[in-house]
């Protein structure tokens, strides 16, 4: 579920609707932060290394010649 909040004029208090305490959400926020870059990252590098299977095939460099 994505939550998003609507921009407020600057200096507006904010109010937290909900039975949720902020230290639930600054909570739930860091784990967000964390899955995503998980995610990104893992992500990241299966189409790097897909994309260069796609492209050039085989990724290990050739040993010595002979």
């Amino acid at each position: 579920m994505i939550v998003t909040r609507p921009i407020l004029p600057k200096g507006h208090p904010r109010k937290l609707t909900g039975s949720l305490s902020e230290d639930v959400l600054e909570y739930a926020k860091s784990w967000h932060i964390v899955l995503w870059a998980v995610v990104g990252g893992v992500g990241g590098w299966a189409f790097i290394l897909l994309l260069g299977l796609a492209l050039g095939g085989d990724m290990v460099p050739a040993g010595p010649a002979g």
